[in-house]
């Protein structure tokens, strides 16, 4: 992914303004992004287990909505905030905030909060959820995800756009619609009753690892046995299907200002 590597990384730097000094250690950094979501998204998609959308799976889910998880709520949310983000950078041509918009979402909401939080379900673990849901809720931002970054990493988001699995037929992600806010607008706010956990900022590494690698096993007690400090909010409205990590009642620290640092 080298070139879609040095694409991104040369529109990450139109930030600072026209002018570039580049710096190789920028693009590679990018090239570990393009990895990363290689690496993730090919995860993913074993998660579908033998799932297969169907060619209204957009009208589906939108109808459905009322019946979706916290999580499920919360990524559909977030991946409107990103489709909207990038359409307004695009049309101010603020390509580094595009950049940024998309490595947030991908980075931050998908790999590091819903992934793991779906992981009980699509596995068959946790019987309180809909697992057909959670696996539309998955496919759409694989779907409209890699759609958004495909105008600066081509090559990547080509390959594994084609591997969705569909009960349809696709030619190529280059004649695709770009994804627009109306087409997520459904989804505006969805997620504002699910739990916002602030706990890879927190340092919480050796926690992670404790609990086979996956935040689902971790518990409110875990958490703050291992950092009283630090600054946990949770908002009303928990999901109770996410009782893998203990049913959480709202609560709020001190602002993070006030707190030492790690």
């Amino acid at each position: 992914c080298g070139t879609d590597a040095l694409r991104v990384g040369l529109l990450a730097y139109t930030v600072q303004g026209r002018d570039i000094n580049l710096d190789i250690k920028r693009v590679i950094g990018y090239r570990s992004f393009c990895n990363k979501l290689w690496n993730a998204v090919r995860f993913m998609l074993g998660c579908f287990d033998g799932y297969a959308a169907a060619e209204t799976i957009w009208a589906d889910l939108a109808a459905a909505r009322g019946k979706l998880a916290g999580r499920d709520k919360f990524v559909l949310s977030k991946l409107h905030g990103m489709v909207a983000a990038v359409d307004e950078h695009l049309t101010g041509y603020c390509f580094g905030d595009c950049v940024q918009a998309i490595y947030a979402f991908f980075l931050n909401d998908l790999c590091d909060v819903y992934v793991e939080l779906v992981k009980p379900v699509v596995y068959g673990d946790d019987k309180t959820s809909d697992p057909t849901l959670a696996k539309m809720a998955l496919w759409c931002c694989l779907d409209a995800g890699p759609r958004c970054p495909h105008v600066m990493c081509p090559f990547v988001t080509e390959e594994l756009w084609q591997r969705l699995p569909r009960k349809f037929a696709v030619s190529s992600i280059m004649v695709a619609p770009y994804p627009r806010p109306a087409d997520t607008a459904v989804f505006v706010g969805a997620g504002g009753g699910a739990p916002q956990m602030i706990m890879k900022e927190a340092g919480f590494t050796n926690l992670f690892e404790d609990r086979n690698n996956s935040w689902a096993c971790v518990t409110i007690a875990d958490i703050i046995a291992s950092e009283p400090d630090v600054m946990i909010v949770v908002e009303a409205g928990f999901d109770p299907a996410l009782d893998k990590i203990g049913a959480l009642p709202p609560c709020t620290r001190p602002p993070p200002h006030t707190l030492p640092l790690p």
